[in-house]
Parts: structure tokens; C-alpha cells; sequence
């Protein structure tokens, strides 16, 4: 029971990264007194002026930083896809593997630890960019619950397996 209830959690984390690494709404700014604003994701930058309308770019160059964030975001996106299919097949197939089940636990500890990185990572970079007033945005907020999800999920995990444990299995 408290597997399913990693797997789902450990679900959560991954529809939360996936929805994070899509957003274009990892920082946003609107100049005082203007209807102008600007907002920018991992891959998009978008501009709308009352003049020109709304403009939408990719970021194709990018620094190291940003470079960075987006490596470290896509591992820990692509880490608790393993974890979350170790777990659930520990756990609602086969009704414990237990190597399977430490497995799923490392994958979601990494995954969060980088889904957490990535998101300090970006707010180290900011400064970088000198935009006074610019803001963080939901897809900021929503890396971060990601990776805390992902670490409450390989809590979880690790709380399972000790609870169902098998002695025959190591």
C-alpha cells in the first residue's frame, strides 16, 4: 500500500517536471506603469508590447548556466521516469522486488537532488541577466515541488521496503 502510494507521488513529481520544463513562465517581468511584459522558460522567450503585439523566440544560445539548468532539469525528468516504473512495477506487479524497489529510491533521490539543483541553479543565474524587478514564475515554483516531490517519493519508497520487507531477497 504505502508503494502505490510512492508510485503515485513519485507520478506527481513527473507530470510536475514535465509541466515545469514546458512552461515559458520561469521568470517574468512587466515594467511599472506599462501594459508591456516579457517572460521566459527554459526554451522560449516571449515579449508582448501593446504596439507590436505578442512575440515568441527560441532560446537557442545559451550560457553555461542556462545550459546547466536545462541538463539538470531533463536528468532529474528522466530519473523519476525510472523511478517511477521501478516502483511501480515493485510495487503494483510483481508485489516486491526488493532491489528493484532501492533502485526506484536512488532514482527519485537523484532526480529530486537535481530537479532541487536546477532550480538554485537558475536562481544563482539571474543576477547575471540584470533585469530589476523581473520575478520568478509558476514554472520556477513548480521545479522546485518537483523536486521535493521526488525526494517525499523516495522517503516513501524507503519507508515501503522497510515495511514489506523479504529476508530471502538482498
Amino acid at each position: 500500500m504505502l508503494g502505490c502510494l510512492a508510485v503515485g507521488c513519485g507520478c506527481a513529481s513527473l507530470v510536475t517536471c514535465i509541466i515545469s520544463v514546458a512552461l515559458p513562465y520561469w521568470m517574468y517581468y512587466q515594467p511599472p506603469l506599462t501594459s508591456d511584459k516579457s517572460y521566459f522558460g527554459l526554451w522560449i522567450l516571449c515579449a508582448e508590447t501593446a504596439l507590436l503585439g505578442k512575440k515568441c523566440e527560441s532560446i537557442i544560445k545559451v550560457t553555461g548556466y542556462f545550459m546547466a539548468v536545462r541538463a539538470l532539469m531533463i536528468s532529474g525528468l528522466a530519473l523519476i521516469v525510472g523511478a517511477v516504473l521501478g516502483g511501480a512495477i515493485s510495487f503494483c506487479v510483481t508485489k516486491q522486488s526488493r532491489r528493484l524497489a532501492i533502485s526506484a529510491r536512488g532514482l527519485s533521490s537523484s532526480a529530486g537532488v537535481c530537479m532541487i539543483c536546477g532550480s538554485v541553479l537558475f536562481a544563482a543565474w539571474v543576477p547575471d541577466i540584470r533585469v530589476p524587478g523581473a520575478m520568478f514564475h509558476a514554472g520556477f515554483g513548480l521545479a522546485i515541488a518537483s523536486g521535493v516531490l521526488a525526494i517525499a517519493t523516495s522517503v516513501l519508497f524507503y519507508f515501503a521496503t522497510k515495511t514489506n520487507s523479504n529476508p530471502s531477497e538482498s
